[in-house]
């Protein structure tokens, strides 16, 4: 018998993706220092501490979030969560470049390839999510373990363009 591949990837080419119809989100963004006894200090060895946010929000999707992607320029930043959501958020940051706030922000559900919004802990608990160009990303799942790509639309995540569903199978290293 001869040996079988450990992990194949099938992707299934999307039907169609949901357009953008996510919603303004209000976020509340408190500063975070790096040291509370000592609010103004701002480096450990040679990192240098460039802030840190507690964001909050009272939409019933907004928290649980698991994965985060922030763009080369520190500008924006786009995160996944385990209630199925996702959300697209502008950085504000001072003339030292310090992060310092959020400005407009969006929310909405992960749309699965046919256009339907993920539901149910078990199938759109999103684990983590990774920018692969200027307007794909990639987004893992926890309890049914996938990877969906998604296309970026004006910042946001269209519904997923495509899927890669891991098999494995066994291996005989016997005679056949």
């Amino acid at each position: 018998m001869r040996m079988r591949n450990l992990l194949s990837f099938v992707f299934v080419a999307a039907l169609w993706g949901s357009t953008v119809s996510a919603e303004t989100l209000e976020i509340t963004a408190t500063p975070v220092a790096l040291d509370p006894s000592q609010p103004e200090r701002t480096q450990v060895g040679d990192m240098h501490y460039m802030g840190g946010l507690l964001l909050s929000a009272k939409d019933a999707h907004f928290g649980g979030w698991s994965g985060l992607e922030v763009s080369a320029d520190g500008k924006r930043c786009w995160a996944v969560s385990d209630k199925g959501s996702w959300m697209m958020a502008n950085l504000k940051h001072d003339k030292s470049g310090r992060l310092i706030g959020v400005g407009r922000a969006y929310i909405d559900r992960l749309y699965d390839v046919l256009g339907a919004k993920l539901y149910g802990k078990w199938y759109s608990d999103a684990e983590e999510i990774l920018r692969v160009s200027d307007d794909q990303v990639l987004v893992s799942f926890e309890h049914a373990h996938r990877v969906w790509s998604f296309k970026l639309k004006k910042g946001g995540l269209m519904g997923a363009i495509s899927s890669a569903t891991r098999k494995s199978s066994r291996t005989s290293f016997g005679p056949s």
